[in-house]
């Protein structure tokens, strides 16, 4: 394929498996969850009679050593029922049709790189397929074909400039979040921290909701379940609400809920690839 388009624009998701495995088998497990999808031809509904599949995904592995699956994500048309009524328009009458079920139609068509070492499934959007339809796809399909015992959490990468602003404000009033614990993401001290004891206590998810006492603001900078929650939240989970006090004076309502973050990638349809694959190493494992 010669296509050419000088910018490739992604959204991520963050799948963790949560498991007893080690580190070799859990890497394996990865790969797993995207070959099992595509050789057991899941499909489920992202829309009303709009059905989505993951149908293809080839091993490769970069330059530098670093081994990924690509492939392509449909969307399209699914009939459940084999058979139905339709309108002609010609003869204005009402009659019976019979549906191919084994087959999705109309679809849009995207491409997808999933990196196993940073467990994450990059979705290429401007083809109508967004990053939380492919969520909600995993999310019906997923945890039917991990392993006995293992639990899986699936995230959209949430867009960072609302954390900033959160971290930033001068005052913290109100603070609702929801989060589960990493896979070995890079980290900052307090969400490092929060982190580890959320592991260590076996939590594999929680959701706070805080309130300032009678001063009004709570103290977040340093403090694991504050600003270790915000800082998890980027990856990891959701900020569901916050009422801030910005460095303006503003009072204002934050969420992270319908916001993903985009990674932009500037390169040739043959070489995106191993473009982004860099790009996703150096944000969430660069202490590698």
């Amino acid at each position: 394929m010669n296509e050419i388009d000088p910018t490739f624009e992604f959204e991520i998701i963050n799948i963790k498996l949560q498991t007893e495995k080690n580190e070799n088998e859990r890497y394996d497990a990865y790969k797993a969850i995207i070959y099992r999808l595509v050789e057991r031809k899941f499909h489920s509904a992202v829309g009303e009679n709009k059905h989505m599949i993951i149908y293809s995904a080839y091993p490769k592995i970069t330059e530098t050593g670093v081994e990924y699956i690509y492939g392509k994500i449909g969307k399209g048309i699914y009939f459940t029922d084999k058979e139905g009524s339709a309108i002609d328009i010609e003869s204005l009458e009402t009659e019976n049709e019979i549906y191919d079920t084994s087959k999705i139609y109309n679809p849009d068509i995207t491409d997808y790189v999933f990196i196993p070492a940073a467990h994450r499934l990059c979705v290429r959007i401007g083809k109508k397929i967004t990053g939380n339809q492919v969520r909600r796809f995993l999310l019906s399909n997923a945890q039917s074909i991990v392993d006995k015992g293992d639990k899986i959490e699936i995230e959209l990468q949430k867009e960072e400039t609302t954390i900033e602003e959160l971290l930033k404000a001068k005052k913290v009033h109100k603070l609702d979040y929801s989060i589960s614990y990493t896979n070995d993401d890079t980290l900052g001290a307090a969400a490092s921290l929060f982190d580890r004891r959320l592991k260590k206590s076996q939590i594999g998810k929680i959701q706070l909701k805080a309130e300032a006492d009678h001063n009004d603001q709570m103290k977040v900078e340093g403090e694991e379940i504050l600003e270790g929650g915000i800082e998890l939240a980027r990856s990891n989970g959701t900020i569901n609400s916050a009422e801030i006090t910005t460095i303006g004076g503003e009072r204002k309502l934050l969420s992270t809920k319908e916001i993903p973050k985009r990674v932009k990638i500037k390169s040739d349809y043959e070489t995106f690839r191993n473009a982004l694959v860099s790009t996703i190493m150096l944000i969430f494992r660069s202490n590698l």
